[in-house]
């Protein structure tokens, strides 16, 4: 068994010990493996020029994969990703399915491994499990990758240098669809391990065996059709493949067909059959099939329209990356030139790459959106091109005896090469990121000072009144929204698009709206009854929906601005007004308001003295504050916390005015009148002090400290 022999035609099968095959396969006796030829390919000790080659390359794969890490980070929080985070983050909140917390289109796999990343990482550490998710999806691709080069001849070296080079493509690149963890990335990654599993000889070498790993591929083909629809396309193409190259060795056709059809209907009707058991099957239709369909008829195109539109993508895509046009173009070239020249099982493998680059347009097509993230499709069937026409420019090096020690270095050169190819920049932004941060609380932190004041001052607002992860009332197109201040929608509907019937890249019609959307709506705002509304000046709310109605009935605002509202709930606003008797309190400089537990206190402005700041005084010194200036029939509110931004607003405060202090647990806030000034975060037992201004806040009075409960 061999490669292709150039000057004789004849066939000769690489192999080595990692059982992967090329060329074509060596017969198998149904009850167990037959002889093997192996080659004389390179052989384990390289010598100390050689093993050099090896330490480097190793170490820098370390490198690169830790830098990645670090890098995806804060890559991997994008926009889709962070949506997919508050409906974690709102089913772990409610309890549930997924589909009955929140309108979802897709398969439940990706939230799978969501929930998976928060509950492991926890809070701080979410964004870094996605990123290690990310890098095990690359390196996936990056299996796939050396097994197909491989398979075209190539050595086991040259495989690897293929592979390390796939990894920081999608790791470190600045392709869109690297260092995320999309749908699209987990159902490529899905089916490069089936291709994997396929050509590894180990994975079918018994009885039992065969029949694992045949319903094994079918397993993760389901899962990937199952999680996108438009999958089954390409993982058709992979499949049939699979049962060209196994289902003929060792075990009958018909019943590796069995097993793979058998494996492929339970990864599919998996969560079919699951949410049917539980109860929440018409959540799971209405966002897994009626709304993926209201997806593809919202943009009212014919399939020739759908054609026409894909066919221009194409042209465009390919303008603005030549060099993918000559990938293209020379593998296909060289594969017809080489055809007579292949036998059966080397022309199935280029078939497979083929059809799967082929299906990868038609799944574009018919999904009718060209995000550029979606391309991690077609990335993977161009980067099995690269991935042959390097194998079978490298096949004469694995028929030419024990591999020259300077191979060794060959996965090095890669991954240089590699990040001089658009990586640069991640790989530095990586490795900075890891002499910066020492622990998971660090990530925060470093996420933390890059909000704007004004998130920090509005969510500390909400601290003062309510709990982290509880439910707010919103009216977005975004999913920073909920994430930014710390909380969770009220509702499924996190987003505003799926009340009006407005589709991504569609026209917005009611008939897009789901069956019985404004009943659960109201159902999940009963139930969660929500502290608080927050809105956007970008997105007003339709007045003409019950969602207008719900707030206005509801909500009281209490902070207002040229970027949006923030409104209490009716009760928790009514709280927060000022009390005009009780037993009143002298507060002059340097006095303690409280030194733990919830505090309200009620007072005047002393009209004599311009500033009074009260300040949360850390082990250091004052940590955080808030300053009140007294202006011409107003005051500004500084909110300062050290290591963020600070956030100065300007509220009424005529003659008269009274102020409000919260010292909540986790935040203390201050309101003018009940509108709210300022308010800071506060470490739970941090000291709260009069800092500055003696006798600033005249004829305080004590009155109840906590809001109103949920």
């Amino acid at each position: 068994m061999s490669d292709t022999n150039v000057e004789s035609g004849e066939m000769v099968e690489p192999h080595d010990a990692t059982g992967v095959t090329g060329g074509t396969t060596r017969p198998e006796h149904v009850d167990g493996p037959g002889p093997t030829a192996r080659l004389p390919e390179s052989s384990p000790t390289w010598g100390s020029w050689g093993s050099w080659g090896v330490a480097v390359g190793s170490a820098m794969m370390v490198l690169i994969a830790a830098a990645s890490l670090f890098w995806m980070e804060g890559r991997g929080a994008d926009f889709d990703p962070q949506y997919m985070r508050t409906v974690v983050e709102r089913t772990i909140r409610f309890g549930g399915s997924y589909y009955e917390n929140a309108v979802h289109n897709k398969g439940p796999l990706e939230p799978v491994l969501y929930e998976v990343a928060r509950r492991v990482g926890g809070f701080d550490g979410f964004w870094f499990m996605i990123a290690l998710f990310s890098l095990g999806a690359a390196c996936c691709v990056a299996a796939g990758a050396h097994v197909i080069t491989r398979m075209a001849g190539g050595p086991a070296v040259i495989g690897a240098a293929v592979a390390a080079a796939t990894i920081v493509h999608f790791t470190l690149s600045g392709a869109d669809y690297a260092g995320v963890l999309y749908a699209r990335n987990i159902t490529v990654a899905l089916l490069s391990v089936i291709v994997v599993v396929a050509a590894t000889d180990a994975c079918w070498t018994t009885g039992r065996r065969r029949i694992a790993a045949a319903a094994g591929c079918g397993v993760l083909a389901g899962l990937a059709v199952q999680t996108l629809l438009t999958t089954v396309f390409a993982a058709s193409v992979v499949l049939l493949w699979v049962v060209w190259r196994r289902g003929r060795l060792g075990t009958p056709q018909w019943r590796a067909w069995a097993w793979i059809v058998l494996g492929g209907a339970v990864g599919l009707v998996s969560a079919p059959v699951w949410y049917l058991a539980r109860g929440s099957w018409r959540e799971f239709v209405d966002g897994w099939w009626v709304y993926a369909r209201f997806m593809s008829e919202a943009t009212d195109r014919s399939l020739t329209g759908q054609f026409r539109l894909g066919w221009d993508s194409m042209f465009e895509y390919y303008r603005e990356r030549p060099e993918v046009v000559v990938i293209v173009v020379a593998w296909g070239v060289v594969t017809l030139l080489r055809w007579h020249r292949f036998d059966r099982d080397q022309r199935a493998l280029r078939l497979l790459v083929g059809a799967w680059f082929a299906a990868a347009w038609l799944e574009l097509i018919l999904s009718q959106r060209y995000s550029s993230h979606y391309f991690a499709v077609l990335a993977v069937p161009t980067l099995m091109m690269v991935a042959d026409l390097v194998g079978q420019a490298t096949a004469r090096l694995a028929r030419s005896g024990p591999a020259h020690p300077v191979l060794a270095w060959v996965p090095a050169l890669a991954i240089v090469g590699s990040l001089q190819i658009g990586a640069l920049q991640g790989f530095r932004i990586g490795v900075e990121s890891m002499w910066e941060v020492q622990s998971t609380e660090e990530f925060t932190a470093r996420r933390e000072s890059g909000y704007s004041g004004r998130i920090h001052t509005m969510r500390a607002a909400l601290d003062a009144v309510s709990d982290e992860q509880d439910p707010i009332l919103a009216w977005t197109s975004f999913p920073w929204t909920y994430l930014d201040l710390h909380r969770t929608s009220a509702t499924r509907y996190i987003w505003k698009t799926f009340l009006l019937g407005e589709i991504y890249l569609g026209r917005t019609s009611d008939e897009f709206v789901l069956e019985g959307t404004w009943d659960r709506f109201a159902d999940d705002l009963e139930r969660s009854n929500p502290i608080a509304f927050v809105g956007e000046a970008a997105n007003p709310v339709d007045e003409t929906t019950p969602f207008a109605f719900a707030v206005d009935s509801n909500f009281t605002p209490v902070w207002e601005d040229d970027d949006g509202t923030l409104s209490f709930r009716n009760d928790v606003a009514e709280w927060l007004e000022p009390v005009e008797s009780g037993t009143a309190v002298v507060l002059a400089d340097g006095d303690m308001i409280t030194a733990d537990g919830p505090t309200r206190i009620d007072a005047g402005l002393d009209p004599d003295v311009p500033v009074v700041e009260i300040g949360l005084t850390g082990t250091d010194g004052v940590d955080a504050a808030l300053t009140i200036s007294r202006t011409n029939g107003s005051v500004d509110v500084d909110s300062w916390r050290s290591g963020v931004a600070n956030w100065v607003r300007n509220v009424p405060a005529p003659p008269g005015a009274a102020v409000t202090v919260v010292v909540g647990d986790d935040a203390v806030l201050l309101a003018v009148d009940g509108v709210v000034a300022g308010a800071v975060s506060r470490e739970p037992g941090t000291p709260v002090r009069v800092v500055s201004g003696a006798d600033g806040l005249v004829d305080p009075v004590e009155s109840s400290p906590e809001p109103p409960s949920g």
